[in-house]
């Protein structure tokens, strides 16, 4: 379970920013989405939110010093940069020294400081240290949900944003939460947060359905069916995205129409909403797209898309490389190259596939290709912490 929550880690926390004011998480970056494209704010990558996970287990601070940290950055915020917000994510995730990944003492004092701060006005710098300290907590403990069903069910506004992030990392279900996201996604004012709010209950779905609680599954596939089948234009690519969060079956024969749709727009949504389908027709769509789309934009979204799961990985290289290779579009080469560079971590037949970008393709991919071999034949501390990174994943912590 902790490599596929890793890999969704990256991918699958496809926030919109359609009318979001909304505050932008440090940890999310822009690893993974492409301008333009439907999923405007990235997710947390493993690499940069875990990079001194390694460091943390030998020089991690008692549950007092984070507290008190916690309690400073809450009650007088300031602008925090990338590296802090990641440090102090890390922190809350993993509790105290002494909490060792699992639920503690620690993890319940952290979410009551979290409860104390949300009755605290808003700012956008306070907003964002709620926000790095909720999706710590939603991922490390259950005690969080509670909390934050209970400020989302009495309409209070100031964090919902923050919270609805948070709250996509969260190893654990809470059907309070999600009947509070519907209530969101169906009526809120703000169009940003209606968006976030569905895209919320489509990984919440997954999660649920992983965590073997039927009810909240069900409860959360049967809205967003009829959203999807309903949804015209912009709203349909928001729910493209959130039956792809939810890994949504039901959705499949929407989902199918989509990749279809004149409007290359569509099609690039349904397109990237097969990346978590474990099946075969997903790659054949995918691949059908990257090689045969006539719209650059829809062949490059095929392209990362098929970077993301694990089956018929024969398949996926070779309509790769074929695109790496021979597409007309400099975009869709690259991308290409890129998504043959992430399956090569754990596949010789891609780290051969790209032997050949190298030395058949246009020069930029090409030289894409080359680099990708060059830095991953060189041992790197990176690569220690990252398998470390795995290793923790494994705790079903990451999402």
């Amino acid at each position: 379970m902790g490599d596929e929550l890793t890999r969704r880690t990256i991918a699958a926390l496809a926030l919109l920013s359609l009318g979001a004011g909304g505050v932008a998480f440090g940890l999310f970056r822009r690893a993974a989405v492409k301008p333009g494209f439907v999923e405007a704010k990235a997710p947390p990558s493993p690499t940069e939110g875990m990079r001194s996970v390694g460091n943390l287990l030998t020089d991690h601070p008692p549950c007092a010093a984070i507290l008190d940290e916690v309690r400073v950055e809450l009650a007088a915020p300031r602008k925090l940069t990338d590296a802090e917000q990641t440090k102090l994510y890390n922190k809350v995730r993993m509790g105290g020294a002494e909490a060792e990944w699992r639920e503690s003492d620690c993890h319940l004092n952290l979410s009551r400081e979290l409860a104390l701060a949300l009755k605290m006005p808003s700012s956008p710098e306070r907003s964002r240290v709620v926000q790095v300290v909720a999706s710590g907590l939603f991922v490390a403990d259950r005690f969080t949900a509670d909390a934050v069903a209970e400020y989302l069910e009495g309409n209070h506004h100031d964090y919902i944003e923050p919270l609805l992030v948070g709250a996509q990392l969260g190893a654990h279900t809470n059907l309070r939460v999600a009947k509070a996201m519907a209530s969101f996604a169906k009526s809120h004012g703000d169009l940003g947060i209606r968006n976030i709010a569905w895209l919320a209950l489509g990984m919440h779905e997954d999660l649920a359905r992983k965590k073997n609680d039927q009810t909240e599954a069900q409860y959360i596939e049967a809205l967003i069916v009829p959203e999807l089948t309903r949804s015209k234009a912009g709203h349909r690519a928001v729910m493209l995205s959130a039956a792809a969060n939810a890994v949504c079956v039901g959705c499949l024969p929407e989902i199918r129409r989509s990749s279809a749709d004149p409007d290359p727009s569509i099609r690039q949504s349904a397109i990237g909403a097969w990346r978590w389908f474990p099946r075969e027709e997903a790659v054949d769509r995918m691949c059908g797209a990257v090689a045969n789309d006539k719209s650059p934009m829809v062949r490059e979204y095929a392209a990362w898309a098929l970077r993301w799961q694990g089956n018929s990985v024969d398949k996926r290289i070779t309509c790769l490389e074929d695109a790496a290779i021979l597409d007309d579009e400099r975009a869709v080469r690259m991308g290409s190259t890129e998504s043959l560079a992430q399956l090569g971590e754990a596949s010789e037949e891609a780290r051969e596939a790209l032997m050949q970008v190298r030395d058949e393709a246009p020069e930029d991919s090409s030289r894409a290709a080359m680099e990708h071999l060059r830095v991953s034949d060189k041992p790197a501390t990176a690569d220690r912490e990252q398998e470390l990174a795995r290793m923790l994943g494994q705790e079903g912590t990451i999402r």
